[in-house]
């Protein structure tokens, strides 16, 4: 489980403290994490929701494009929810301004919603 690891340190935490979070011997959970080892189906649903991420992300399967909410800071999640309300003018409007702001040419905006 390549991203086990990363997402424990980006979150600060011990492997102790994320096994007990999860329920799991630290022994256990450091097998995980080294790929000795590899959790059981109802351990990889527990780790997914712990770190609100895809199994397939914590089996290192790569997807394109996909951020997962612990890259996010609190304000981001909150900028995100917000954004998720507006109607598609409002978007246009906000993106337009988000490229003001990053100094991103409208082009560039554009090229990148035709990739998505």
């Amino acid at each position: 489980m390549e991203n086990l690891k990363q997402m424990r340190k980006n979150l600060n935490l011990s492997q102790q403290e994320l096994a007990k979070k999860l329920q799991l011997a630290k022994a256990t959970y450091a097998r995980y994490e080294i790929g000795a080892s590899e959790p059981p189906i109802e351990v990889l649903i527990s780790i997914a929701d712990y770190f609100g991420c895809s199994i397939d992300y914590l089996l290192g399967h790569k997807t394109n494009n996909i951020i997962h909410l612990d890259s996010f800071t609190a304000k981001e999640k909150v900028a995100i929810n917000l954004m998720k309300e507006l109607d598609d003018d409002q978007l246009t409007l906000l993106l337009g301004y988000l490229a003001r702001m990053t100094n991103t040419s409208l082009d560039e905006v554009r090229r990148q919603i035709e990739e998505k």
